[in-house]
């Protein structure tokens, strides 16, 4: 017994890994560095993180480029067919930008009497980029106030992100002849994913002579949060995020 005991104590201790900045800290404490000196290698560190940052960011934006998805126009409007938001844009390029670490957000401001939306797209390590659109309400045809603001914003979100990507509309040009025979390639959830958004239906509100789309429920999650819900996510929070939000089209009536 003594000697395995003594074969323990005999045992070198393995320290665990410090982090770059306790080093410093442990040498300025030593006094070996002085406050200044520590200052400059955090400078040096820091934009050293930032342009490694950056350089990851746009490699990610070139592989995405590189096999961009096709954006078509489906919806059609009053003179033209244009490109969905949720189904045609986001739906679709939303699985793309996470492939290589990228994800997508809007900022949406009332600026001088109209909309500014700013769409910000961001790297897994950190590094973002930002493009901004403003436009007056929308109050063509027979829209009223939140509705001419809402069409505003959903034209302004649409327009930035394909600008911040890169991408381009199907037809564009030619009020989308040629392209309505096609559709937009939406990835199709897996069976967890799939088991994970049924019990999320499970557990939303029902309202009466109506019924919840599955496959508007996993449009909602993949357009907010760039991806299916998964076993990653508590179902009963993310039922709670999508009542919160109260997106209205995942209801349909009875008889669709």
């Amino acid at each position: 017994m003594e000697n395995q005991m003594q074969k323990v104590e005999d045992q070198p201790i393995q320290q665990t890994q410090i982090s770059p900045i306790m080093q410093l800290a442990d040498k300025l404490a030593e006094g070996t560095i002085s406050a200044e000196q520590m200052q400059t290698m955090l400078d040096v560190q820091i934009k050293w993180e930032e342009n490694e940052a950056k350089k990851a960011y746009h490699a990610a934006m070139a592989r995405f480029q590189e096999n961009a998805p096709s954006i078509i126009k489906s919806k059609q409007g009053h003179n033209c067919q244009y490109a969905d938001l949720a189904m045609d844009i986001v739906a679709v390029v939303a699985p793309k930008l996470s492939e290589q670490g990228l994800s997508h957000k809007w900022i949406t401001e009332s600026v001088d009497g109209g909309m500014k939306v700013t769409c910000k797209i961001t790297h897994k390590q950190g590094y973002s980029e930002e493009n901004s659109m403003f436009a007056a309400p929308d109050k063509s045809g027979s829209k009223n106030d939140i509705q001419a603001l809402g069409s505003t914003v959903t034209y302004l979100q649409r327009y930035t992100l394909k600008a911040a990507l890169g991408l381009a509309e199907g037809g564009q040009g030619d009020n989308g002849n040629g392209s309505a025979d096609k559709k937009p390639q939406i990835p199709e959830p897996s069976s967890i994913e799939l088991e994970c958004i049924n019990k999320i239906i499970a557990k939303l509100p029902p309202e009466e002579g109506f019924r919840i789309d599955p496959k508007k429920v996993s449009l909602f999650f993949l357009r907010e949060r760039n991806r299916y819900p998964d076993e990653r996510d508590n179902t009963e929070k993310a039922a709670e995020y999508l009542v919160k939000r109260n997106p209205r089209d995942i209801y349909v009536k009875e008889s669709e």
